[in-house]
């Protein structure tokens, strides 16, 4: 994984605690979105490919979760 990956993935897991705590979630989405313009990509397809990404891993863990049993 890309060092900006694994810092976007980080940010985006900092808004959600952020939005579910009561904490800075513009703050949070302000550097996500600097770092994005950085690498000269989009925000929201960035957001987007890490959530997908999230979604598929969490379904193969839970396939192989019930395979297994």
């Amino acid at each position: 994984m890309t060092q900006f990956k694994s810092q976007a993935k980080e940010l985006l897991a900092q808004a959600e605690f952020d939005m579910a705590c009561g904490g800075d979630v513009e703050k949070t989405w302000d550097k996500f979105v600097a770092l994005c313009k950085q690498h000269k990509l989009d925000p929201d397809d960035v957001k987007q490919d890490i959530e997908q990404e999230f979604a598929a891993q969490n379904f193969c863990e839970l396939w192989l979760t019930f395979y297994m049993q």
